[in-house]
C-alpha cells in the first residue's frame, strides 16, 4: 500500500508514521476529506475520514485506509481509484 501511495498519490496525501495495525493514516495535503470520501464512494471505494478517530477537534484532513480485507493485487487500482476521487484538490 504504501508502494501504491507513493506513486498515485505522494503530491497529495502524506502517511501518518505508525507501528502496527491494519489500518494506514494518512493526512488530505489540501481539499475536504468528507467531499473526497464521497467521491470515492461513487468510484466503489469506501475509505473513512479521520474524524470519528481523532483525539483533536477539529480533526485533521485525511483517511484511516483500511487493508486488513483487500487482495494484495486489488490494492494499486483502488490507490488509483482514491487519486481520482482527490482530484486535483
Amino acid at each position: 500500500m504504501l508502494e501504491a501511495l507513493a506513486q498515485h498519490c505522494g503530491e497529495a496525501l502524506e502517511v501518518v508514521p505508525g507501528g502496527a495495525g491494519l489500518h494506514l493514516a494518512v493526512r488530505l495535503r489540501s481539499g475536504d476529506a468528507a467531499a473526497v470520501a464521497a467521491r470515492a464512494a461513487g468510484l466503489g471505494l469506501r475509505v473513512e475520514t479521520l474524524t470519528p478517530f481523532a483525539a483533536e477537534r477539529p480533526a485533521p484532513e485525511g483517511f484511516a485506509l483500511g487493508y486488513g480485507l483487500i487482495e494484495a493485487s486489488a490494492i494499486d487500482d483502488a490507490i488509483r481509484r482514491l487519486r481520482e476521487a482527490i482530484g486535483s484538490t
